[in-house]
């Protein structure tokens, strides 16, 4: 009799802890324009927000766009604004106005996708391209990213720090002259009332920039995360609590989950994942839930935007859930043979699960579809071993997606 309740319990609450596919949806560009999806945040009315790109079908006009979601993947308005980026950042001020940070702009809208306010972010000396945005402690907007030099006669690209306050007028700003052409933050962490700016600088290291909250600097340390400082190319950070922080890192091929602990430049746990394309996000709402996701086996790609001919790609979603120490709950893998996924954001939903988004191309037919992508999973549960098992989903787009690799591993 025991048995049987806790059958039923285990039945009542599968939708808490299923490890399955909620939803997997792909929605197929057409000849009205090309929609990329970049980031993804949920509301407190239940619909997911999307920021990305829109462009005509010959790729000669760029907009914005915002695509509001309902909580079953489906579409329910799309707009497009003059602003674009290939970059864009998604953040909440107060409950119902979505703030969007681009290349070199604010944009301001409610959650009917009504644009309220725009505001331009002018530099004399940089071109600017913001990669990440976060509120610090007090409120203040901590933009990340790199500048374009407008006065070095050869290309030149320096990570660049803003902070504006809450009514996100300027404050102070910070730039960093690295080694290379293709340096930048990407990142940024707070603690102990101050800024810690993770910078890469490609193919060469990792340094970590403390400063004040007025962007003075206090230290620059190199970080080693794999025991080797080269080929670190893509991160991101969070932290975990008040001693230590995860850094998510595309180094060389590898994917790896590290942890840090504060004033230990060293990595304390590395764990390796995917050999795939630097297309891969982390977040969490709470430490017991981690996740980690992205694009693995990534292996082509289209020569420009006007030119359909195809040079041959493929690429599968891949998801895990982590523990705080980097090693692994889960991990799974999406996607059907001859699509090209790549990963935009990993999102933390309040339901304990977790919602990728990204883009795709379809390589089943001579002409390149274009399209997005988003899909929903439960977080799963971290206490037990399951292997070598494959299932299949269909989505809205009438193919079938196979789940082709689901491990789930608990080590105490």
């Amino acid at each position: 009799m025991i048995v049987r309740i806790l059958i039923l319990i285990l039945i009542l609450t599968g939708k808490l802890y299923s490890q399955n596919v909620e939803f997997f949806k792909s929605y197929q560009n057409n000849d009205s324009g090309h929609w990329e999806v970049n980031d993804v945040i949920e509301g407190k009315d239940g619909y997911f927000y999307l920021s990305g790109l829109w462009s005509n079908d010959s790729c000669t006009v760029w907009q914005g766009s915002l695509i509001k979601m309902d909580s079953l993947g489906n579409v329910v308005k799309k707009i497009k604004y003059p602003q674009n980026s290939f970059i864009s950042k998604l953040l909440w001020l107060g409950e119902d106005t979505l703030l969007i940070v681009g290349v070199n702009y604010f944009v301001w809208a409610d959650t009917g996708l009504n644009i309220v306010r725009q505001k331009e972010i002018i530099s004399f000396e940089y071109s600017l391209a913001f990669h990440n945005a976060k509120f610090d402690p007090d409120s203040n907007l901590i933009v990340v990213g790199c500048g374009y030099n407008r006065s070095n006669p050869n290309f030149h690209q320096d990570p660049i720090m803003y902070k504006f306050n809450k009514k996100m007028e300027y404050i102070a700003s910070l730039s960093v002259r690295g080694p290379g052409q293709w340096d930048m933050c990407l990142d940024v962490i707070f603690y102990n009332k101050e800024y810690s700016f993770f910078t890469i600088f490609p193919y060469s290291k990792t340094i970590l920039i403390r400063t004040d909250t007025n962007l003075n600097v206090l230290s620059r340390d190199t970080l080693e995360i794999t025991g080797e400082q080269a080929y670190v190319t893509y991160l991101n950070v969070r932290a975990i609590d008040s001693k230590k922080y995860m850094i998510l890192s595309k180094t060389s091929n590898d994917l790896c989950v590290a942890t840090f602990e504060y004033g230990n430049y060293q990595a304390k746990t590395v764990h390796y994942y995917v050999n795939g394309y630097p297309f891969f996000s982390l977040d969490f709402i709470d430490t017991s839930r981690i996740f980690i996701g992205g694009t693995s086996s990534f292996r082509g790609y289209y020569k420009s935007c006007q030119d359909s001919s195809r040079i041959w790609g493929e690429s599968k979603i891949v998801l895990a859930r982590v523990r705080t120490d980097g090693d692994s709950c889960w991990v799974k893998y999406y996607g059907r043979d001859s699509v090209e996924y790549w990963v935009s954001r990993v999102l933390a939903t309040r339901d304990g699960g977790v919602l990728a988004i990204g883009n795709q191309f379809d390589f089943r037919d001579s002409v390149r579809k274009s399209g997005w992508f988003v899909i929903k999973v439960g977080g799963g549960i971290c206490d037990s071993v399951v292997t070598g098992l494959d299932s299949r989903f269909r989505g809205n787009d009438g193919y079938a997606f196979a789940i082709h690799t689901i491990l789930s591993i608990m080590r105490y």
